[in-house]
């Protein structure tokens, strides 16, 4: 390494390392193929003994010099009384890949470039492998090393910020490290280090279902009247009232499930096997109504379906996919009485794979246990169901030939339930999640976000607009940025006809991107589908994200 480049760098990338012999630990976030934002002041922190001098130094140099002078008081901390140590660094230019050194352990492959934080509810969260459909074959190709995530776990806190986040380390870009990362952060970085050429990197911090109020400081919702949500805090972050409720929640759900399983099981029939007689089942198409339900209630509890498919020698021969597209709510699906899939909710498109040989050439019988839990059962319209043969399930991809499953089932009501309990979703409480999983990554540099959230505030635009407003302040002062630039996504239409509430969501969340200098509005209404809240494209929707967030300067 030359000596012009060792100073050029020596006082930007930097890391720590004890003067004596404790344990220093730096903060989660903090690992081997992280990204450093260029061109601000990023954070180090973590945790030694109280009282412990930490020092930072790059590529063992030691001390720290820049043009001959000795820096390294500049960068040292000192522990405090409950173990806490930060340092900052000075503005970086992009570059790397560098080591750097903490004691005797070596963090590496460490790159300097644009760090963006990709947050919201399920459509920010929707992963990879569930777009498929429509990018299998440039995803599985695609490879950037320039590129990394970082995946934050779910977590709540009531009781104040946590310390660390709770991550599985930083990867680079490729299908398999991907496959269940952010669709739209995963389309949104390969399209921005395109256009840059420095290196991205996205941090994932979503959960699906989550309301805004969750994302934001108890001191930001204070600041803005928030009393009825503080309260909601208040009450559950009481332990013992978190507890009685999920013991209350768990108890009624597996009461409902057992005694749904002993009104089966009372049947004695292994519905699942191929030669079991179905003929006294009803013929039903399984998108009409009338199976699912009378004119003054839905049929909750367990239907069967079977049906009986012809396959040819070559077919039975090759690798199958069964794809039944989205029930409502669970399933449990078996093929010649051996069970290939289950979900246990109602939006993931049913993709399952049929082990090879399981088919055979002649008559086979497909079996779905749909159960119904809160609503209207049903097989959602517009959605392909069949089986593909050959090696690649995806519709995109290469198969040998098809079977295309028609509407008509055999259909057995076998046992007839009261609507299941809900959950006890505590994670949704207000501030929880900011306290958790936002507040953590303080010291972090970022030079954008991506806000894609709303589905779970339908109906109270008017207190949305202004808690959008608090959470880009309440981040860009944790962030130490007030130009911290937002990307606020708007919702993707949805039934149809699209309601008033949710076209009244879509202008506040444009409204509010607009009037404020450092944000910008990508729109998503027409990207969406009537019988989906999760539309696939997310690569149409990135492009959009891109282009905006490089328009605002233009602001």
């Amino acid at each position: 390494m030359s000596a012009i480049f060792k100073s050029c760098f020596a006082a930007a990338l930097l890391f720590v390392a004890a003067t004596a012999h404790a344990k220093v630990t730096p903060s989660a976030w903090i690992g081997n193929g992280m990204v450093l934002q260029r061109g601000q002041v990023v954070t180090l922190s973590g945790s030694a003994d109280a009282g412990e001098v930490v020092t930072a130094f790059f590529d063992g140099q030691r001390p720290l010099t820049t043009a001959g002078k000795a820096v390294r008081d500049e960068f040292s901390a000192t522990a405090d009384a409950d173990g806490r140590w930060s340092i900052a660094l000075p503005a970086m230019k992009p570059g790397g890949p560098f080591t750097l050194s903490l004691a005797d352990t070596t963090v590496t492959d460490v790159l300097v470039g644009d760090v963006y934080l990709c947050s919201g509810q399920s459509n920010m969260e929707l992963p990879v492998y569930r777009v498929m459909d429509m990018f299998s074959q440039e995803v599985k190709a695609a490879q950037q090393a320039k590129i990394r995530i970082l995946q934050v776990k779910l977590a709540a806190a009531f009781d104040g910020p946590a310390e660390n986040v709770q991550t599985d380390g930083w990867k680079s870009l490729d299908f398999e490290n991907a496959k269940n990362f952010s669709a739209l952060a995963y389309f949104f970085a390969r399209e921005m280090y395109a256009r840059t050429k420095v290196p991205i990197a996205v941090v994932q911090s979503a959960v699906g279902g989550s309301p805004i109020e969750a994302w934001l400081s108890r001191e930001e919702l204070a600041a803005r009247g928030a009393d009825a949500l503080l309260s909601l805090l208040d009450v559950n972050s009481n332990p013992d009232y978190r507890a009685a409720v999920e013991a209350y929640v768990n108890k009624t759900n597996e009461v409902w499930e057992g005694t749904l399983a002993a009104k089966e099981k009372a049947l004695g029939m292994n519905w699942t096997a191929p030669d079991f007689d179905d003929s006294a089942w009803h013929e039903v198409d399984c998108l009409s109504k009338g199976w699912a339900r009378d004119t003054t209630r839905a049929f909750n509890g367990a239907h069967w379906f079977r049906k009986s498919v012809n396959v040819t020698a070559k077919q039975a021969s090759l690798p199958a996919t069964l794809r039944l597209g989205m029930l409502v709510d669970a399933d449990e699906v078996w093929v010649n009485g051996k069970k290939v899939g289950q979900t246990y909710y109602q939006y993931p498109p049913r993709i399952y794979d049929i082990p090879q040989g399981l088919l055979h050439e002649g008559k086979n019988v497909i079996a779905i246990r749909l159960t119904s839990q809160n609503g209207l059962p049903r097989f959602v319209a517009d959605m392909y169901r069949g089986i593909f043969f050959g090696s690649n399930p995806w519709l995109n991809g290469r198969h040998d030939s098809q079977i295309d499953l028609d509407n008509i089932w055999r259909h057995f009501y076998a046992a007839q339930m009261p609507q299941k309990g809900g959950v006890a979703p505590f994670h949704y409480t207000p501030v929880s999640l900011y306290n958790a999983m936002i507040a953590p990554l303080k010291g972090m540099a970022f030079t954008g976000a991506l806000w894609y959230q709303g589905e779970s505030n339908v109906g109270r635009e008017t207190e949305y607009r202004d808690l959008l407003n608090g959470l880009m302040a309440d981040w860009r002062r944790l962030f130490a940025n007030p130009e911290l630039d937002f990307v606020i996504v708007g919702l993707a239409d949805f039934e149809k006809p699209v309601t008033s509430y949710w076209r009244a969501m879509q202008k506040a969340q444009q409204e509010v991107a607009e009037a404020d200098p450092h944000a910008v509005f990508a729109p998503a209404a027409d990207l969406g589908v009537w019988y989906d809240i999760h539309p696939l494209d997310k690569k149409s929707l990135a492009l959009r994200a891109v282009s905006a967030l490089m328009s605002i300067k233009k602001k």
